[in-house]
Parts: C-alpha cells; structure tokens; sequence
C-alpha cells in the first residue's frame, strides 16, 4: 500500500490501509436520484466501502456510460455541493471509518456551491484542467478537503503532472470508454501503473472504469492497484433494491478482504 500526505479528511483511512496492507474499495452513491433513496447509504457502511462516491448532477457528465448518466440527469440535485447534505450528515453517523468523496464535474453551478464542503472529506473534479476546475479545487483545498486526481486511461505528459498532486488518492482508469460493464480484462492495466510509480506517483492507485465483477477486481489487485472503484454496477444493484445492493457490496468486499 502506498501512502501520500493529505491536507484534510481520510488521513486515518488510509493510515490504517497502509498499516495493514488492506485494499481500498470505492464505490459509487448516486445523490438525489428518486430510484436510489437516501437509506441504501447505509449499506455502503454496513459492508464496509471505504470511500464512497457522492455523484453530484452535472448537465454534462462526459466519461460516463448510460446507467450513470442517466442517474446523473434525474437527480432532483442543482448540481451543487450542498446536494450532497443529507448524504454526508448520515455518513458522519457511520462505524465503518468510511470517507467521502465529492464526486463532480466543473460547471458553473459547482462553482457557485463551493463554500459548502461542511463534512466532506475528499473531492474527485473530473473533466478537462480548465480554471472553473481550478477555481472549484482550490475552494475544496481552502477547506481544507482533500483532492484525489483522475487519470484516463491514455495517460499523458499533463495528465501524470495533475496525479502528482493529489493529496489522497489517484483513480486510474482501467478499461477505456466511458463508465459501464465490460467483459475481460484490460491487459494494460499493470504497464500503466508502473507508469505512474514510474512518475514518482506516491498516492494510493485505484483502477476503475469497467470492473464490475469479483475476477476483475482480483485481476486489478494482481496488477497491483491499491484499490478499485465499482460505478455502474452498484447504481444498478441500487435500484434493484437494498437485497441486491447489499450482496453485490458484500462479494466486492470480500475480495478487497482476500477472501
């Protein structure tokens, strides 16, 4: 497990995933979508999900497939931080040490919410390096929020300069295209990690972007990823319901767990 220093929430997760050598399991919540309520939130800290994504609305969610974006454009949010309230206040009620992770697109409505970080832990800004996403990462920092960076799945010269700061965690983008269930596994996933260790990257990695089953978690530990993050494939056990949520987390933990 590697480990960087962080300038504001998360520090004792991952102080205690780097102790112990366990890996990082992050999964997506969709916030303010009318098919997913509020309370499946506590699934999510009853099976241990160590970050959770609060998907925040955002009127053009470019990387993503059909089921997250379709989330995304029925979410009853504005598109502001302070959508994410009620999510983040049941989470501070959580055993688990789970953290949470503002997750948002640079848009002007984003802007104007940024002086509601109140609970948030950490803020993943997808989309291009624009000064509206400047103006939105430097209110989290200001926050005292911490910021994990975005690395897609062609990785350039920018892209390994914005991956060495982040102050928790870098997503490393496993299969390429836009978010969604895939078949197999991406044979390049532990050419591109080296990559950014290469680069001098000491944050905690995680692969995400097309896994959504046991064997492709296994595989991406294999290629030595500190962690992974599901999307799609929890939003759509989510809307089937808290059973089918809470065996979809419960097997995707299990293999975090090595078991």
């Amino acid at each position: 497990m590697h480990t960087a220093p962080m300038n504001g929430g998360g520090t004792a997760l991952f102080d205690r995933m780097a102790s112990t050598g366990t890996k990082l399991l992050a999964a997506y919540f969709p916030v303010a979508d009318p098919l997913v309520p509020l309370e499946l939130l506590d699934v999510y800290g009853d099976e241990r999900v160590d970050l959770i994504e609060l998907g925040i609305r955002a009127p053009d969610p470019h990387l993503e497939g059909d089921t997250i974006r379709r989330s995304m454009l029925r979410s009853t949010g504005s598109g502001r931080v302070a959508d994410a309230g009620e999510a983040l206040q049941r989470m501070a009620g959580f055993s688990s040490g789970s953290q949470s992770v503002i997750f948002a697109y640079p848009h002007p409505e984003l802007v104007a919410g940024t002086e509601d970080w109140d609970g948030a832990d950490i803020l993943l800004c997808a989309g291009p390096y624009t000064s509206t996403r400047d103006h939105i990462v430097s209110g989290a920092r200001a926050a005292d929020v911490s910021i994990a960076e975005f690395v897609p799945y062609r990785i350039e010269d920018a892209d390994l300069e914005r991956a060495s700061t982040a102050s928790s965690y870098v997503m490393l983008q496993y299969a390429p295209g836009k978010t969604g269930i895939r078949d197999g596994f991406d044979r390049s996933a532990r050419a591109r990690l080296q990559q950014l260790r290469q680069h001098g990257i000491a944050a905690p990695i995680l692969l995400g972007v097309g896994i959504s089953t046991s064997d492709q978690c296994r595989h991406a530990l294999d290629c030595g990823a500190d962690g992974i993050v599901v999307g799609s494939k929890t939003v759509m056990m989510a809307e089937k319901g808290r059973a089918a949520l809470t065996d979809y987390l419960g097997e995707i933990r299990r293999v975090m767990d090595g078991r």
